[in-house]
């Protein structure tokens, strides 16, 4: 993968894709080889049973939390590309 590329992980249930995911964020070590990310890479990760949030804060402030120095219509515009929206 190079600068600005965007990837999809598509396959069944139970293919390995949160699995996958997880090993590059380092929840899980690799079952063989190693994982290299590139120079000030960042990566936003929540699963899909979404036990890392927090239910009493809005979606706004979860990425607000995480990347405090954004500005909040660059927050606003990630959201709304993920079909957020609202106050």
């Amino acid at each position: 993968m190079e600068r600005g590329d965007s990837v999809a992980l598509v396959g069944q249930n139970g293919v390995g894709k949160s699995t996958l995911l997880k090993t590059i964020i380092g929840q899980l070590d690799p079952a063989s080889g190693e994982i290299q990310l590139g120079a000030n890479v960042q990566i936003g990760y929540y699963d899909q049973e979404q036990t890392q949030l927090n239910t009493k804060k809005t979606v706004l402030n979860e990425l607000w939390d995480d990347y405090p120095m954004m500005d909040e219509k660059d927050i606003r515009t990630i959201l709304g590309n993920f079909l957020f929206s609202g106050g």
